[in-house]
This record gives structure tokens, sequence and C-alpha cells, in this order.
């Protein structure tokens, strides 16, 4: 029998609970570079593809949960789907205390962020 407890001082803090599916592919587009765990995301209506967040573009759409790097063409990341609880002191590409409209986009967008240190 496998052992089901898991030792919680080995836990991954990123994604703090995820209800649901894991996560959904969406395809990055070209020329964004690297990106990591945690990224903020926009959606691109032009394109139908996602593109790093830039507080004075886009509003959030979602959250990385895969690294990628699309410097050299269009490529999968799995991102957050609605009901997912991710560790705010994870994300990159905006400061949570001076960008507020971020957590108000991605709760719109059904994911909560919540600080687990």
């Amino acid at each position: 029998m496998s052992n089901l407890v898991k030792n919680v001082a080995d836990f991954d803090t990123k994604v703090y609970k995820i209800s649901g599916p894991l996560g959904k592919n969406f395809m990055l587009k070209q020329s964004e570079g690297k990106i990591e765990i945690g990224q903020l995301l926009s959606y691109d209506a032009e394109s139908g593809k996602l593109v790093k967040y830039a507080k004075t573009e886009k509003p959030a759409f979602t959250i990385a949960l895969s690294e990628a790097d699309s410097t050299s063409g269009d490529v999968p990341v799995l991102v957050a789907v609605p009901n997912t609880v991710f560790n705010s002191a994870e994300i990159k590409g905006a400061t949570l205390t001076d960008d507020f409209n971020v957590v108000k986009e991605l709760w719109g967008n059904g994911i909560t962020l919540e600080e687990v240190k």
C-alpha cells in the first residue's frame, strides 16, 4: 500500500489549493521570452494567446503554473483555472502592494491569492 501521508516540510507552497482540474494549457505568444511559475499573464484578444502582464496594457487574466520559453515560437503553458488559490508571495510580474487591480482582476476570473510563508 502506498504512503498516503505527505511530509508538510516538503509541500510546495506556490500553489496553495486547487479545486477541480489542475490547470489548462494556453499558448504563450512568441517573443514573450522565458516565464517562471507565478508569472502573471494577460490575454491578447487580437492573437488569442497569452502575454506577460503589463499594468497599463491589459488586465491580469491568469497565473503560469509551469515554466515556458517563447523566444523562438508560440509554446503551451499550463495556467491556473477558476477555483485555484495561489500563494501571493510567489507572484511575478507585479507588486501587489502597488497594483491592487491584479487581485480584483484575478478574483473576477475565479483565482484567489493568499499569502503562504
